[in-house]
């Protein structure tokens, strides 16, 4: 029952206008948690579009090999930062 939903869901969304935007800011364990998420995002349609705003440490628990998962990496500008 839950492929079929996830299949419609999937087929309803037009994924040249549609993705997962994760925020991630201060602490390392946030970025760790956004590259889980993704993860499961791209278990389901590898091709779904995820970008993560960055800042702070948020980058620090994820390698460099492991950053495929977002099809963009978008820092934070300074001035909206809150960096703890």
């Amino acid at each position: 029952m839950r492929d079929c939903v996830n299949e419609y869901i999937m087929s309803k969304m037009d994924k040249k206008t549609s993705g997962i935007l994760l925020i991630a800011t201060g602490h390392s364990y946030y970025g760790r948690m956004a590259f889980n998420i993704a993860m499961s995002i791209k278990a389901v349609d590898r091709d779904f579009p995820v970008a993560l705003v960055h800042s702070g440490s948020a980058l620090n628990h994820i390698s460099d090999r492991n950053k495929w998962v977002f099809d963009q990496l978008i820092p934070l500008p300074p001035k909206y930062r809150t960096d703890f």
